[in-house]
């Protein structure tokens, strides 16, 4: 009976242990560990959003300029990076600018290698339904460019594909086999 009985306690004081080891340690990663700064936050909220600025042709113009808008942050980079697009896609809320990506174009993919190159690739509405012209076509290609590179640490270069394939050009005038970095020239 003595036996029983320290075997209970023993099994209790255990468990007691673990539930207190177990607050403590998700305290420290929830919190950040104060000797060594470590990670912020074990669990990612799914809800979060992040302010970023959109790159749109200034309507009758032929500089970008920027929308402010809110969108989606689901806590990784790619999936930032495809918020973005997608709200390129959208077009902008201001009636000042015009929208620089084809009405019915969709992001099929978007990927971000190690060397910072952001893949995106849209569907073939991208050339299809583009006006064309080479103006056009780069407000259309410094518009996703600058909007990722802009807002996203991870991404230095964007290189376009279309339909899952490389591309010589986008609609018929500006080569797009290579990837681009940023041009601040093209903002307003």
């Amino acid at each position: 009976m003595n036996l029983k009985r320290s075997i209970i306690i023993i099994g209790v004081v255990a468990m007691a242990a673990a539930v207190v080891a177990y607050g403590i340690v998700s305290r420290r990663v929830n919190e950040g560990d104060s000797a060594g700064g470590r990670a912020r936050h074990a669990f990612v909220d799914r809800d979060t959003k992040k302010t970023v600025y959109l790159y749109f042709t200034v309507k009758g113009g032929c500089d970008l300029a920027s929308e402010e808008r809110v969108v989606s942050d689901p806590g990784d980079t790619a999936g930032l990076a495809r918020s973005i697009v997608d709200a390129l896609i959208e077009g902008p809320r201001s009636g000042d600018l015009v929208r620089t990506i084809p009405e019915g174009t969709v992001c099929k993919a978007l990927y971000i290698r190690d060397n910072r190159i952001a893949y995106v690739d849209f569907s073939a509405d991208i050339r299809e339904s583009h006006p064309g012209g080479s103006r056009t076509e780069l407000m259309t290609i410094y518009s996703i460019v600058n909007s990722l590179v802009l807002n996203v640490d991870d991404i230095e270069r964007v290189k376009i594909l279309i339909a899952g394939q490389d591309s010589d050009v986008l609609a018929g005038h500006i080569d797009i086999r290579f990837a681009f970095k940023a041009d601040m020239r093209m903002i307003q």
